[in-house]
Formats: structure tokens, sequence, C-alpha cells
């Protein structure tokens, strides 16, 4: 068997490599199904056809209500309005919410250590001012 395949000195890419062994595991599995099963897979796949073909023309959606409705509301749906500066605002304040936890760990911390981990009076002052500071900053008293 061997010797019947040439030798290829081309090198296919993944993806047409994995689409080939797909359709020879879907052959496969296809000589192994009864006769009525192959039957009805067909149907259903000619049918898929027809469907694609009519959901082309209706936006891909083959129920013509759902077509139809998806044709009355046109783009409104598809992106949030404002445009970029409020896409920006609207992400910073999405991703700048104050994590309570890690606040509060964070001011103990600064506490803790600017009380008892303070090598000199400056470095103690600095981390015990910084101590309000997780909640001054995660306040967010800017507004973006």
């Amino acid at each position: 068997k061997e010797e019947d395949t040439p030798i290829s000195t081309t090198v296919l890419p993944d993806s047409v490599s994995m689409r080939m062994d797909a359709m020879t595991m879907r052959e496969r599995m296809l000589e192994n199904f009864p006769e009525d099963v192959v039957k009805r897979l067909q149907e259903v796949a000619e049918g898929e056809n027809v469907d694609d073909v009519e959901g082309a023309q209706m936006g891909g959606v083959s129920d013509p209500a759902l077509a139809e409705s998806i044709k009355r509301k046109g783009r409104r749906n598809v992106a949030l309005k404002g445009g970029a500066t409020m896409n920006v605002k609207r992400s910073l304040q999405r991703n700048l919410n104050i994590n309570w936890p890690d606040t509060i760990r964070n001011f103990f911390l600064f506490l803790f250590f600017g009380y008892f981990g303070g090598r000199n009076t400056a470095s103690r002052t600095l981390m015990l001012l910084c101590a309000p500071m997780c909640f001054i900053l995660q306040a967010r008293p800017v507004k973006i």
C-alpha cells in the first residue's frame, strides 16, 4: 500500500491535513452506519444546502420571522453608541472598579509595615500615609 501513494515533497498546512483526516474519518464512519441512517444523513445534508442558499438571502437566518425581525432592527444592536471616547470611558470605569478585599488587605499591610517595619522616620511616615491612599486612589475622585 505504501508503494501506491506517491511521496510528496510539499508540506501541507495543518488545517488542510486536519480536514483530510476528518474527511477520511467521516468516510469510515459512514461505511459502518446502516443504510437508513446514511440516507437520513444525506437528506439532512441536502436540506442544509437548500437552507444555506435561502439563509444567505435572509442574512444567514433560516426562520423567516426571525429574518424579518433582524431586517427591521437593522444595525441598532451591533455596537454601543457614543463613539471611541465613550467606549474608552466605559472600559475604564468597568475595569477600575474597587476591589474591596485587596484594598482592605493593602491598607492593613501598609499600617503594619509602617508601624513595625520602617527603618527610619521618613519610610515609616511614607508607609503610614500610603495606607489611606489605597482607598483614595480607588475611589477615583476625578470623573473619567
